[in-house]
Order: C-alpha cells, then sequence, then structure tokens
C-alpha cells in the first residue's frame, strides 16, 4: 500500500506543476495556502476556522504577484512531499516551493505570518532571495521593539524599526499594531496611505513603511488566484475524493491559460475565455452522434378549421405500430 495518500491525482500534479514553471522572470512571487471544498471523507481532509472555505483539502501554493500558479503541493501531514530544514513547518514549506520554481538571486518572495520567521529570512537572504512577510510576535527572536499592547495606544501611523542581525523588523500602528520582516526592505523611504477616520468622518494621509507597502502590493498573488478559481469553479459533484482535486487542477490550468492570453494583448472577460475554451475542447474531441435520435415531426401543417373539425383524420388500425396522424401533429 502507498504512503501516499493523493497516489491517484499525484501524476497529474507533477504534470501541471511541471508545465507551470515560470515562463517569464518577474521580481516578486508570494506563497500561501488554498483551500480545496470538500465534504467527504479522507484522511487528508482538513479544517481550518475562519476561512471562506472551512472544510476541504490544503493546498501549498506559490504564485507570481499577479495570481499565475506555479506550484501546487497537497499538504497530508507528515507525508507531505517537504522537505525538513529544522526551521518548522511553515519555512519547510517556503523553502521548498522556492527551490521547485528556482527562484534565483534577485528575485523576491512574500508570505503571511503562518510561514514567517527571522531565522528564515536569514537563511534566504544567505541565498541571494529578498523575503518579506508579516510577524507575530512569538517570532521576534528578540528584537527591541515595543510591546504589542503598547504600540496599540500610539496613534495611527506610528512607526519603529529594529534589527536582529541583517533583518529588519519593523513595528507599524495601523487599525492594528503589525510587524514586518524582510532581509531586503527597511522603514524607509516612508510612504503615504489614506485611511478613513471616524472622528474627522472623511480620508486621512498616514505615514506608511516602505516594507509594508511591498507586502501589501505583492503579498495578493494566491488571493487573486483563488478567487479567480472560485468565481466560476466546476460544479459537478461526485462521491470519489479525487475528484474536486481534479476539478480544481483543470480549473487552475484554465485560470493560467486566461492569464497568458491576456499577457498577448487579448483584453478577454474569464467568463468569456472559459466559454471559447469550453467550445474548442468539445469541437476538437467531441464525437457524432452514432445512433440516429427521435424522428422529429413538422408541426402545423395543417389549419386549425381541419384539426378541429373532427373529420378526415379519425385513427385508423394500419400495419405500423406506433404511428401518428400527420393532421394533428
Amino acid at each position: 500500500m502507498t504512503e501516499d495518500k493523493f497516489y491517484k491525482v499525484r501524476p497529474l500534479i507533477q504534470h501541471l506543476n511541471q508545465v507551470n514553471k515560470p515562463k517569464y522572470s518577474q521580481e516578486f512571487y508570494s506563497i500561501d495556502e488554498v483551500m480545496i471544498p470538500y465534504y467527504g471523507r479522507h484522511s487528508s481532509k482538513q479544517f481550518i476556522k475562519g476561512k471562506p472555505i472551512r472544510f476541504g483539502f490544503k493546498v501549498w501554493a506559490a504564485c507570481t504577484a499577479d495570481g499565475f500558479l506555479l506550484h501546487a503541493e497537497p499538504y497530508c501531514g507528515s507525508y507531505t512531499n517537504i522537505s525538513d530544514t529544522g526551521l518548522g513547518q511553515g519555512p519547510n514549506v517556503v523553502m521548498e516551493l522556492v527551490k521547485r520554481i528556482n527562484l534565483e538571486a534577485g528575485q523576491h518572495v512574500v508570505f503571511d505570518n503562518l510561514f514567517t520567521s527571522v531565522p528564515l529570512l536569514e537563511k534566504l537572504g544567505d541565498q541571494g532571495i529578498g523575503a518579506t512577510g508579516t510577524l507575530r510576535e512569538d517570532r521576534l527572536s528578540g528584537a527591541p521593539v515595543m510591546a504589542k499592547k503598547v504600540m496599540e495606544k500610539k496613534t495611527r501611523g506610528y512607526m519603529e524599526e529594529a534589527f536582529t542581525g541583517c533583518i529588519s523588523v519593523v513595528k507599524w500602528k495601523d487599525n492594528k499594531a503589525v510587524a514586518v520582516g524582510s532581509n531586503k526592505e527597511r522603514k524607509t523611504p516612508v510612504n503615504k496611505t489614506k485611511r478613513w477616520c471616524k472622528t474627522e468622518k472623511k480620508h486621512v494621509e498616514i505615514d506608511m513603511p516602505h516594507s509594508v507597502k511591498v507586502y501589501n502590493q505583492n503579498m495578493g498573488g494566491v488571493d487573486i488566484f483563488d478567487q479567480q478559481v472560485s468565481a466560476y469553479r466546476i460544479r459537478m459533484r461526485s462521491k470519489k475524493w479525487w475528484w474536486p482535486i481534479f476539478a480544481w487542477s483543470v480549473n487552475a490550468q484554465v485560470i493560467n491559460a486566461w492569464q497568458l492570453y491576456r499577457k498577448l494583448g487579448n483584453n478577454i472577460s474569464l467568463l468569456d475565455f472559459i466559454r471559447h475554451f469550453a467550445i474548442a475542447i468539445m469541437k476538437g474531441f467531441g464525437t457524432s452522434r452514432v445512433t440516429p435520435g427521435p424522428k422529429k415531426f413538422p408541426a402545423g401543417l395543417a389549419k386549425d378549421t381541419v384539426r378541429y373539425n373532427g373529420k378526415q383524420h379519425w385513427t385508423m388500425k394500419g400495419d405500423q405500430p406506433n404511428s401518428r396522424c400527420r393532421q394533428c401533429s
């Protein structure tokens, strides 16, 4: 018995990861988790509270900043095809996906606080790869920054920066206090952003650290992809556990194809692209009917005066069974 819990769809996933390798070089990439809805029974089914899709299969995904899927790795506990770096599960995922999509020195990867740790940022920095991500309070590695409870009392736009080794840790007060770590970006140059002020009842400008701006602009790649997949999700149902993963894989490739098609200068909506794609598939692989369908009888050949006069079309016994009256039909 194989230990791979996704053995039925593993060849498909490997093929898609192979064909989705970066077709063009970009500076920024994002890594996050994706949920595939599934409500049946399977040992790898996950429950994540607070997510739009709470039940289903979890997939580690790497995308470009504009939402092109480069690599997907289904999560199946200790059997997940992820190497152990000794940094923890989140950093293990980042290091593995960075290797799978062949990130090079000078490129930049962005991820959220599920993955970020100071040792991870240091290890990526040693490879020349830029990395930026939000940090949890228990992962600051002793950076001398203000405590979260104290930061919450500051005015909106307040910020401070500290260093742990070569890693910049910036704390910024927005609606809540947020910490961002980076091995490349810093607090400066300080940017401006608009936020709604309840007391003044209008939008006001506040300061924003540069590392936070880089994070906000490039973190949404996986979210963009996930949103596009969910817009026209394949609704065919099946009791087989592998079907949602198969349908998601097909949908993901359609999204990637649509993005590449638009990069060629074709301004077309996702819905129209899916329609054209479906028609092309049916024309290319469809087959004509082997057996003739039911015979269609033309309607309305006789006038109403003939049909309803009660004459000339009485039912008569004939040689052919199941025959119809031509005048009445």
